[in-house]
């Protein structure tokens, strides 16, 4: 059966290409759903025009893939949630804290 924990940590080799950062760390994962062998993600990024929103998606499907179990992977970018650095981790905060 496919973990929580698994899931992340295949998400946390997704990074934003502009901040550098995985997108676990910095909070663009808004919802996690796992069923079975489906996994369902909602992200958000740092605005609705994120001109690299499609090729995140994409390497978050192919990331989630890569575990073995996994038979469906649904990605949802959720354009109408505001991001907020709010969402970072504590870690994430202290490296780029001073970008936002």
């Amino acid at each position: 059966m496919v973990t929580e924990k698994q899931v992340k940590e295949k998400l946390k080799k997704v990074k934003d290409p502009h901040i550098g950062l995985d997108i676990v760390s910095l909070g663009f994962i808004n919802k996690l759903n796992i069923d079975g062998n489906k996994v369902d993600i909602e992200i958000v990024l740092t605005s609705p025009g994120c001109p690299m929103a499609q090729q995140i998606a994409g390497e978050v499907e192919k990331a989630v893939k890569d575990i073995e179990e996994v038979e469906e992977v649904d990605v949802d970018l959720n354009l109408d949630h505001q991001w907020s650095p709010e969402d970072m981790s504590e870690e994430a905060k202290k490296k780029i804290g001073h970008l936002f």
